[in-house]
């Protein structure tokens, strides 16, 4: 799961980050670069 995630935001010159803490959970964090619209 978690490589095909990476694998895919990669390709969109994007960031993934995963805090896990015990008993409590993990954060994902995904970050991706805004584009400008393209005007048709």
């Amino acid at each position: 799961g978690l490589t095909i995630v990476h694998r895919i935001i990669a390709q969109h010159r994007g960031s993934v980050s995963i805090e896990s803490e015990a008993g409590k959970g993990a954060t994902v964090t995904i970050i991706l670069p805004r584009h400008k619209a393209c005007e048709i």
